[in-house]
């Protein structure tokens, strides 16, 4: 399995006729028709050569970063007022 380091990209375009061409670049995860956006993952190493080159294709209309990997993965508890628990850093001090 390979281990490379990926991070995601969110790419608008103008018709949805050439996403087997955005393929080339990474892998795509999810298209939106209606709202006509990509959500793909690149290689980490390579991310802003690929967003520069997908930016010039002539049906992309923007290209941005996605900020998933900057929230909080595990969710521990949800209570019964509906406010959500996260899981406590370790760069966090405790009270």
């Amino acid at each position: 399995m390979d281990n490379t380091k990926r991070c995601g990209l969110v790419v608008y375009v103008h018709t949805p006729r050439h996403l087997k061409e955005l393929r080339k670049y990474g892998t795509i995860y999810y298209f939106s028709r209606k709202m006509r956006y990509v959500v793909m993952y690149v290689d980490k190493e390579n991310k802003a050569q690929i967003a520069e080159e997908i930016g010039e294709l002539g049906f992309v209309k923007q290209v941005i970063d996605s900020h998933m990997s900057e929230l909080r993965e595990q969710l521990i508890s949800r209570s019964t007022t509906n406010s959500i628990e996260f899981d406590k850093r370790d760069d966090e001090e405790e009270p």
